[in-house]
């Protein structure tokens, strides 16, 4: 794996967080500060599920005889995969980032996890294990235009041997630059995943003008579409 500083989007799939049993986290103890006159403790975690956290503070307000009336806000955080349980069982941040390793890359610190090969051009290269336990591994073989009136398909570009990047700047991407080639009719593009908190993207970065289909291929352009093989 190297580096890169490419970053082009096209094409998405998603694997979906799933549930799971709350648990609590620690308090982070900031000390108050006056907001609208009032003195108000920081927010505070007090719970977190897989895909929740729940945030808490008090104001004080001084009344007139000298006592103090204590208020309590909160309010529920929601997003698909925010937090991973670590090695007590406490739900933490989950994070997206990727890293490198020898055999490639590897995301592991989100619900589901992902390897991805050092090539591209490797059965099983992207190798996702969901949040539930099921494995899903994946390799890009190619471009197809498809004619859907007539039936007719035919590939547009192939897998090569491609070296996975790590992105400048975007520690969740790993680009494969001119993964995707056809020397004939000089097709050629990248392979982009963006981990995320609740999945992944798979994107196809075009790097070259398609063929048309009708000059080419003798397709209808109507009824002809580009797919991922």
């Amino acid at each position: 794996m190297k580096t890169s500083i490419q970053v082009v989007l096209a094409l998405a799939f998603t694997t979906v967080a799933a549930l799971g049993q709350v648990g609590v986290v620690t308090n982070s103890g900031v000390s108050p500060t006056t907001q609208g006159g009032l003195l108000t403790s920081p927010y505070e975690l007090v719970s977190a599920g897989p895909n929740n956290r729940v945030w808490r503070c008090e104001t004080y307000e001084t009344l007139p005889n000298g006592e103090v009336h204590t208020n309590t806000r909160s309010y529920q955080e929601l997003r698909s995969g925010l937090n991973v349980q670590n090695g007590n069982g406490n739900w933490v941040a989950a994070r997206p980032s990727i890293e490198i390793y020898s055999g490639g890359a590897i995301a592991r610190h989100a619900q589901h996890q992902v390897i991805f090969a050092n090539n591209l051009n490797t059965a099983g290269a992207i190798d996702v294990q969901a949040p539930d336990g099921v494995r899903l591994r994946s390799t890009v073989m190619g471009l197809m235009y498809s004619d859907a009136a007539s039936g007719q398909a035919v590939q547009i570009a192939a897998l090569q041997d491609s070296e996975g990047e790590l992105v400048a700047d975007h520690d969740n991407e790993v680009l494969y630059p001119s993964a995707l080639v056809d020397t004939n009719t000089g097709v050629m593009a990248d392979v982009l995943y963006e981990n995320r908190l609740d999945g992944m993207d798979q994107s196809i970065v075009l790097k070259t003008q398609l063929p048309d289909p009708k000059v080419v291929y003798g397709m209808n352009p109507a009824t002809t579409y580009l797919s991922v093989l």
